[in-house]
């Protein structure tokens, strides 16, 4: 199946945990998209949600580390986006578990997909300098 999201090299950061956090949020939202578009959403789509939920979690705990110990300037808008985010897919996990057709699974993947993008491509590339030095990335 295609994929619904293309890596490309211009997400990259350079800094190896968050490039591979970021790949894996990637195929979480293709994974998600494959569940939608075989019609077994049913059975795939919720599951698929929860773990999603549960990895930005992880992921932002793990970015937020790295610009706080280095003090990013930006760091407070930042956080504020990533809480956004979470919030965000939490209710649609919730609505989803509580009423799945309720839900618009296209419209949940268009918002994924845009935000996960626009993020990396926006946000995240503008700390890339305070955690790299001279090149090479700190993390």
């Amino acid at each position: 199946m295609g994929k619904f999201m293309e890596w490309r090299d211009s997400y990259l950061t350079g800094i190896r945990a968050i490039d591979l956090d970021h790949q894996k949020l990637f195929k979480a939202v293709n994974d998600l998209y494959d569940a939608y578009a075989i019609g077994d959403a049913d059975s795939h789509f919720a599951g698929l949600f929860e773990m999603l939920s549960n990895y930005v979690d992880t992921h932002f705990a793990r970015e937020e580390e790295l610009m706080r110990g280095l003090g990013y300037p930006g760091l407070e808008a930042h956080l504020v986006s990533h809480q956004e985010l979470a919030t965000t897919v939490r209710e649609y996990a919730k609505l989803y578990r509580d009423d799945p057709g309720a839900v618009s699974r296209k419209e949940v993947l268009r918002f994924l997909g845009d935000w996960l993008s626009e993020h990396i491509l926006k946000a995240d590339m503008d700390y890339v300098p305070y955690i790299k030095r001279d090149g090479e990335a700190v993390a």
